[in-house]
């Protein structure tokens, strides 16, 4: 229930939610790993038409993990031990001794992380990091968080045709909802007016369930995309109904 890479449940019918898994990994792990503290890395590929290597190591306890031939639109978690991490990506084939395209170092045991490799609100590419926080204020309700990093500009999230969910998110930001479980038809607009929407889907969010969406992409290249992942609330409490 709680592994990355999830699609939301409408996944088997909308081909532009295509996720793929990591491809196999080689790793090793280091002799003095941290025992008792771990947690999971997110990584995120949202660079169109790159196909890349992604190599996490650790400063303290010597692990190391590479993964290659990553393509567009991949979404996959690695679990690892307590350290701090460095996530370097570098075209696919190239010598790991050179100088990666991206980087970005992030400390893994204390809260779950996500790493986006993905494009500035100017079509560059970049790298950005988050907490996956899992957290639910009230039972009997579903948290969605959403983070664009897509060239286009500011989005508003919209659920049947009514209710904005999420207005005015810019590019390398997140914002989070709570809403009542249930099935919305969500809409990403792309636009001040709304007049230019880029996903128009029906979602499903479930009860004591976290949904991360990640808009990646390029709405001027047409591969604008949306992906998601699915993670168990790791704590849920009673109250009076959703904030």
């Amino acid at each position: 229930m709680g592994r990355l890479r999830r699609l939301l449940s409408i996944a088997a019918v909308v081909t532009a939610l295509s996720v793929s898994v990591l491809p196999a990994a080689s790793a090793q792990d280091g002799p003095m790993a941290a025992e008792g503290l771990s947690g999971e890395l997110t990584l995120v590929h949202g660079v169109p038409d790159l196909l890349v290597d992604i190599t996490v190591k650790g400063k303290f306890f010597g692990s190391k993990t590479v993964v290659e031939d990553v393509p567009f639109e991949t979404v996959a978690t690695l679990p690892l031990s307590f350290d701090k991490y460095k996530v370097q990506i570098r075209a696919a084939g190239a010598d790991p001794k050179s100088a990666p395209i991206l980087q970005r170092s992030v400390w893994i045991g204390i809260r779950d992380k996500a790493v986006v490799a993905h494009l500035d609100a100017d079509g560059a590419p970049t790298m950005s990091k988050f907490n996956n926080t899992t957290f639910l204020l009230e039972d009997g309700t579903s948290k969605v968080v959403v983070r664009h990093l897509a060239e286009a500009p500011k989005v508003d999230i919209i659920a049947n045709d009514a209710l904005t969910l999420i207005d005015g998110l810019k590019n390398g930001k997140q914002k989070s909802v709570r809403v009542p479980s249930d099935t919305y038809t969500v809409k990403v607009a792309a636009d001040a007016d709304n007049s230019v929407v880029v996903f128009d889907e029906d979602l499903t969010f479930n009860c004591g369930e976290v949904t991360i969406v990640y808009a990646v992409g390029s709405l001027a290249d047409e591969n604008f995309t949306v992906l998601s992942q699915v993670v168990d609330a790791k704590y849920v409490w009673g109250g009076a109904g959703p904030k």
